[in-house]
Formats: C-alpha cells, sequence, structure tokens
C-alpha cells in the first residue's frame, strides 16, 4: 500500500476554504425562529426593499460577495455554502415577512404570537 504526503498546497486550499466557510455562515447565518414548514425559495432570490428602507451598503457589499462566491469559486464545498447561504437569508427574510403580515392580518392568537416573534427578533437584533 502506498500512500502520498499530503502537498502543502492543498492544505492551505483545504484551510482557506474552511475559512471562508466559515465567514460567510457567519455573516448570513442569522437566525429567525420556525413557525411553519419552510416554503421553496430560489437560491438567488433579490429583496425587494420599499422606498421607506435605508440602503445598509456593507450589507449590500456582502450579499453581492456571497453571490459571488457562488458562482465563481474554485472549490465545490464553497460554492455549495455561499448558495446555502444566501438559501438562508432568502429564507429568513420569506419568514419575516409572513410574520409582519400575520402581526397585522392574523386572528387573536395568531398577532400575539407573531408580536412575540417580532419582539424576540428585535431584542436579538436580527
Amino acid at each position: 500500500m502506498r500512500t502520498t504526503p499530503t502537498s502543502a498546497a492543498t492544505l492551505r486550499r483545504r484551510s482557506i476554504a474552511a475559512v471562508i466557510i466559515t465567514v460567510l455562515l457567519a455573516l448570513v447565518g442569522g437566525t429567525t425562529p420556525a413557525l411553519a414548514a419552510p416554503q421553496p425559495t430560489p437560491v438567488l432570490q433579490q429583496q425587494q426593499s420599499s422606498a421607506n428602507d435605508p440602503v445598509d451598503e456593507e450589507y449590500e457589499f456582502y450579499q453581492q460577495l456571497v453571490q459571488d462566491i457562488a458562482e465563481h469559486a474554485e472549490d465545490v464545498e464553497v460554492r455549495d455554502a455561499a448558495k446555502a447561504a444566501e438559501r438562508k437569508r432568502a429564507e429568513a427574510t420569506e419568514n419575516r415577512r409572513k410574520v409582519e403580515e400575520w402581526a397585522r392580518t392574523g386572528g387573536p392568537n395568531v398577532k400575539v404570537q407573531a408580536q412575540r416573534v417580532e419582539a424576540v427578533r428585535k431584542r436579538d437584533g436580527s
């Protein structure tokens, strides 16, 4: 049985991939409580902001960075992690929109629960 020593380039590439995945998950890892079964969302769903929302340039930069990594990264694992981060952010945005709608239009119990979720989200800053 013949084994070949791991090259320095392979170790460097693996460690860089691990760092990139960690950074992506840290940047796009906002959490929201699950309230219903998730609906499938497109991978590259564009977030529509209303005219009243201020533009967060840093967030826009990170979003573009994640999208570029998802499309052009050399390692498959890095591309997959970037796509997963985009899906997670899109799902969180959709869930937040649903909860806000439920807080306005739901029945008494649904409104109370939706308002609790919004309060927790605001408290946690997500």
